[in-house]
């Protein structure tokens, strides 16, 4: 049994979950507030009453239930569940797929990092001026040279695809996607500036496993860019 701590979304979780679906693994999403995630993954020492395990300070957090390994963040949980569900078996070096999976990570955080930056000054002047900038444009390029293509490094997914859609997850259903509907984007900026990558996306989330996550949401509702916030596009 895997268990997997973390918000009643996909999110940045979406390819853990991925992958526990498409390898057949029993597996159990555990929506635990992340104040209650603490007491319940820190067991107290018996004698002095001390943390044990402390080493864990945000979800995901991946619960091994087979190996009694615990372990938090991103990058490497997909690491430990690509390797153990077979995931890794086309990557001919793991500190290329490293480099990928901190690009994406890399790409995730600027965006939202403009988002706050513009949420502090109560418009999206930030956001704007990252998304039609030359920045995020050659990003997405320089991800799209890395995928060999259908995925990654081939004709088989591994665990860099999973972590695309896990961070993708977050870019599109926070930000590209509201945008977008709202027409300020004037086009799929993915597929515009990496094709590539918007196949590798379409892969995983097309996976026939993939139905299994039909009740989980992309992303909770109080996450994605308001009508408000979207109104001061052009402000």
């Amino acid at each position: 049994m895997i268990v997997l701590h973390y918000w009643p979304m996909l999110a940045r979780a979406s390819g853990l979950f991925r992958m526990c679906a498409e390898s057949g693994t029993q597996w159990r999403h555990d929506t635990t507030k992340v104040k209650e995630m603490a007491v319940l993954l820190q067991p107290k020492d018996q004698d002095n009453g001390s943390s044990t395990n402390d080493t864990n300070l945000a979800p995901p957090i991946i619960v091994d239930e087979s190996t009694g390994i615990v372990l938090s963040q991103s990058i490497p949980s997909h690491i430990y569940l690509g390797n153990k569900f077979g995931f890794n078996k086309n990557i001919p070096y793991p500190e290329l797929a490293l480099q990928y999976m901190h690009d994406l990570n890399d790409l995730h955080d600027e965006m939202k990092a403009a988002f706050l930056k513009s949420e502090s000054t109560c418009s999206l002047h930030s956001l704007k001026d990252y998304l039609l900038g030359q920045r995020y444009q050659r990003h997405l390029e320089a991800i799209d040279r890395q995928i060999k293509g259908p995925y990654y490094f081939g004709d088989m997914p591994t665990y860099v695809d999973f972590m695309a859609a896990s961070y993708f997850e977050m870019c599109e259903g926070r930000w590209l996607n509201p945008l977008a509907e709202a027409k300020h984007l004037k086009c799929d900026t993915i597929a515009e500036h990496a094709p590539k990558l918007r196949g590798v996306l379409k892969g995983i989330r097309g996976l026939e496993s993939a139905s299994t996550l039909e009740s989980i949401p992309t992303v909770m509702a109080n996450r994605i860019l308001t009508s408000e916030q979207i109104a001061a596009w052009d402000n």
